[in-house]
């Protein structure tokens, strides 16, 4: 309908590459961690799912109070976002380098908290 282009494709893959990265470890987290299957629902409905909505998905965070839009900052998720809407879009509502930190930390902390465990064999069953 509307002819879009890519802004930044390196930003674009970038912050794709930090998203994976992250959503893959927290993944295996809760598989590590989870003791029924049910207990996987635990993590997308209480905390993916009010993260993602409330991150800037899909509204400028200039619309919010700024009571909120300080919290929102605070939203890990709301980075990864924003990343990706700049990279798409060329617009962006939070400092590319901030959500570049912040997602890059992330997504370091998420995956060698993950290494460690596997290693170490938590909750591995044999």
């Amino acid at each position: 309908f509307v002819p879009i282009g890519i802004f930044n494709l390196g930003i674009m893959l970038l912050y794709f590459l930090l998203a994976s990265i992250i959503f893959a470890s927290l993944g295996i987290f809760l598989a590590l961690w989870a003791d029924h299957f049910e207990h996987l629902g635990i993590f997308t409905t209480f905390f993916l799912t009010p993260l993602t909505m409330l991150g800037g998905v899909f509204y400028s965070i200039d619309m919010l109070p700024e009571k909120w839009q300080f919290l929102t900052l605070w939203n890990p998720v709301f980075y990864l976002v924003d990343g990706f809407r700049y990279g798409t879009l060329g617009i962006h509502d939070a400092p590319i380098g901030i959500g570049l930190g912040v997602s890059t930390a992330l997504a370091i902390i998420s995956f060698a908290t993950v290494t460690i465990l596997m290693k170490k064999g938590w909750r591995v069953k044999q």
